[in-house]
């Protein structure tokens, strides 16, 4: 469920910094990832200590997405060079 979130480039700031603070979704809940979180699929490696509840702004989470754009490796797909 969580990989539909990360197409967009909002996706990862804000499962960082909310996934502890928004509670659980119910399955095809159409508010996943703004006002709530799918479980998760396993918590054997799940980082409570570094992320999840962040505290950023939805400035800050914005500023990080604009800031996570201007990065790239020169990797152009062959289809769309």
């Amino acid at each position: 469920m969580v990989q539909r979130i990360f197409h967009q480039p909002q996706g990862q700031p804000r499962i960082y910094n909310t996934r502890d603070v928004l509670p659980r979704c119910q399955p095809n809940d159409p508010g996943e990832g703004t006002v709530c979180w799918p479980p998760p699929e396993s918590t054997d490696n799940m980082n409570k200590s570094k992320v999840g509840h962040l505290g950023l702004t939805a400035a800050k989470e914005d500023a990080l997405v604009s800031f996570m754009q201007t990065l790239t490796d020169g990797f152009m797909p062959p289809d769309r060079k």
